[in-house]
């Protein structure tokens, strides 16, 4: 990266990172539900003023596939929820990942909810582990010599590419997944 293109980089982030004032500040009834479920579960999630960002970004950038990871019980999920179903547009994958199963009925009745289901995948498991198990599976469905044992790998266990990312994980994971 040359030293002229920096500016335009730090313009395009400040553009990707700005308030979008077409977007509702406060948060939806489905969210506002979780946030109180949270707080009973005595467990956090990402603050109001990020969720809100990344949920602008989302309707910025309009990606096709999306990678939540560190999902929880679906607090930053029904941001993003409620931003496609408002918009009437959704991205053609959703997947949300959560490392231990405990959530994965809770995601799955979120997904439910939005009527999501045939875009969007609860995938319980580390990312870490999801994401090579991909690459695999990416790698013997191109490989496939007979024709007839296409489709026969069934789903890839996450969607093995994506155009948003969202790590929502605290520590040494964090890093992990995002290299």
């Amino acid at each position: 990266m040359d030293a002229e293109d920096l500016p335009q980089m730090q313009d395009a982030m400040a553009a990707l990172l700005a308030k979008n004032p077409q977007q509702p500040r406060s948060e939806s009834q489905i969210a506002q539900n979780i946030g109180l479920q949270l707080a009973h579960m005595e467990l956090t999630s990402l603050p109001l003023p990020l969720r809100r960002r990344i949920r602008d970004i989302a309707a910025r950038l309009q990606p096709d596939r999306v990678v939540e990871v560190g999902s929880g019980i679906g607090h930053l999920s029904a941001w993003l929820l409620d931003l496609w179903e408002r918009e009437e547009q959704h991205p053609e994958s959703y997947d949300l990942v959560e490392a231990g199963s405990r959530f994965g009925v809770i995601l799955t009745r979120l997904l439910a909810r939005y009527e999501a289901k045939g875009w969007a995948h609860v995938r319980v498991g580390r990312f870490e582990q999801l994401a090579a198990e991909a690459l695999a599976w990416k790698a013997a469905s191109s490989t496939s010599i007979d024709a007839a044992a296409e489709g026969s790998l069934g789903r890839p266990p996450l969607t093995p590419e994506a155009d948003l990312i969202i790590v929502d994980i605290a520590g040494e994971g964090q890093v992990a997944c995002i290299r």
